[in-house]
């Protein structure tokens, strides 16, 4: 008896006393787009604060791709194509295609280099997604100590998918920025290649979107995380 007055208890001080004005049911977020506007209200500075940590992480691969550019158009200014007109420049064998080389190994330095900037984000990742996983479920938040909690909680599971996620950058790149410009396929080929690539990058987004949640909100093995990515994948489409 005494725990069935306990629990009628505590369902009327949770959500069964709807005279409760705090948490009354018609009080409480009726959809995911409701709940997002009342973190965003009531938590704005939280969110802030994580989208700063987040672009902290995040600066190694910005400034790669910056760096890129900066580069590509230094080797724009440099090789010149025909200025070469009997003085000035002095005559220089074979100059396009030298220049052409170094802009197609820039591009491949770029995205080896992805690889372990993408790797970095890591931490921020994982501490960051149990964050905003807390501001979801109502819980308290304490900014620091739970983010540091989640990358102990997560890291390792987070990791491991950023490692898929690096590889399908350094792929999507390659295939997209420099195969071209060095494949022996005529253009259709080239064509077909940056299709397929494509289309894996977003199957791949969707089964990389889907692990993250996993992660972020269940106790499983990597090896079922992937299984069931890959079939919420399927049913997806």
């Amino acid at each position: 008896m005494a725990e069935k007055e306990k629990k009628k208890l505590l369902d009327n001080l949770s959500m069964e006393n709807e005279t409760i004005a705090d948490i009354a049911k018609f009080r409480l977020p009726s959809s995911r787009k409701e709940q997002f506007g009342e973190i965003f209200k009531t938590r704005f500075f939280t969110l802030v604060f994580v989208n700063l940590i987040m672009l902290v992480f995040f600066l190694p691969l910005i400034a790669d791709l910056v760096v890129k550019e900066v580069f590509a158009n230094v080797y724009g200014a440099s090789f010149p194509y025909s200025a070469n007109l009997g003085m000035g420049y002095p005559g220089v064998n074979y100059i396009i295609a030298d220049s052409d080389m170094q802009f197609i190994l820039l591009k491949f330095r770029v995205a080896l280099v992805m690889i372990p900037c993408i790797l970095i984000a890591t931490p921020a990742i994982a501490g960051s997604l149990y964050v905003i996983r807390k501001l979801m479920w109502g819980e308290g938040v304490h900014l620091w100590p739970d983010f540091w909690k989640g990358i102990k909680v997560n890291g390792k599971q987070t990791f491991l998918t950023m490692i898929l996620v690096a590889m399908v950058v350094f792929m999507a790149t390659y295939n997209i920025s420099v195969f071209p410009s060095v494949s022996t396929l005529s253009n259709t080929g080239n064509v077909l290649v940056t299709i397929a690539t494509w289309i894996i990058v977003f199957l791949m987004v969707s089964v990389i979107m889907y692990m993250l949640t996993q992660i972020n909100n269940y106790n499983l093995k990597f090896s079922q995380i992937i299984k069931n990515s890959v079939l919420f994948m399927i049913a997806l489409f």
